[in-house]
């Protein structure tokens, strides 16, 4: 097993500081530039790649077909996304 010096590890100290720092703020999917990547007619699976997992979701059945009301929150922030038939028929954002 390799061993660092004492340097090294005085090294690792302010990386490690900078990651747990940095990287929170770094990883929510609620942000105006993915809310501004959304497109009507986009599919389910393709709004699912952007923003990953929804925190929420509410099925129905309308006049135009099966409806589904994905919620992505983070926060005080919130993007909303609704489909008919798998496809975008409205988006709304909340806190930003």
């Amino acid at each position: 097993m390799p061993r660092f010096s004492n340097v090294g590890r005085i090294a690792l100290v302010p990386a490690a500081i900078v990651c747990m720092v940095a990287l929170p703020g770094c990883g929510s999917k609620v942000n105006q530039d993915n809310f501004a990547a959304l497109k009507p007619d986009m599919t389910e699976a393709d709004v699912i790649k952007l923003l990953g997992k929804p925190t929420a979701t509410e099925t129905s059945k309308g006049l135009m077909g099966d409806m589904t009301k994905d919620v992505w929150k983070d926060g005080n922030k919130s993007i909303t996304v609704e489909f008919v038939m798998g496809r975008i028929l409205s988006m709304e954002k909340v806190g930003f």
